[in-house]
């Protein structure tokens, strides 16, 4: 019945349903990509110091990125504005999704170029380790 919601994360459904969620990139973020000395991924490669500094720049520029998302298109409340008001208001709706959509794929994109970018500071073997790791945390 709610097969169109399957594909949005809880916080983004909050932020349309709701709109009481802070609405920034960059909380959105933290759930998508945590911190290397967060990330079982990163955790389970044992990296070298060197390693470790060069993945916490990525990340720095992962979260830099992010925070430079620009939110403006992003309405909050929409659904709570229509139930309140007893009024329909479907464009406004599928403006406030696709403007939604566009945020997620945006983060999306900056969270597998982070990825892509760790896995060349790798060694052949952590790569192989981490690329099985991020196709199964994808697959969920």
């Amino acid at each position: 019945m709610f097969g169109f919601l399957k594909g949005l994360s809880l916080t983004l459904l909050s932020i349309i349903i709701f709109g009481s969620y802070p609405l920034s990139a960059q909380a959105y973020s933290k759930a998508e990509a945590p911190p290397p000395s967060q990330d079982a991924i990163i955790q389970r490669l044992k990296l070298s110091p060197q390693q470790l500094e060069n993945v916490n720049l990525l990340y720095q520029k992962f979260d830099a990125d992010i925070r430079d998302i620009q939110l403006d298109s992003c309405r909050i409340g929409i659904v709570t504005d229509m139930f309140s008001s007893g009024m329909w208001k479907g464009k406004e709706l599928k403006k406030e999704l696709a403007a939604f959509s566009h945020l997620d794929e945006q983060m999306s994109y900056l969270r597998i170029k982070y990825y892509f970018n760790v896995s060349k500071v790798l060694n052949n073997t952590q790569r192989s380790m981490f690329r099985d790791d991020f196709i199964a945390a994808i697959k969920g």
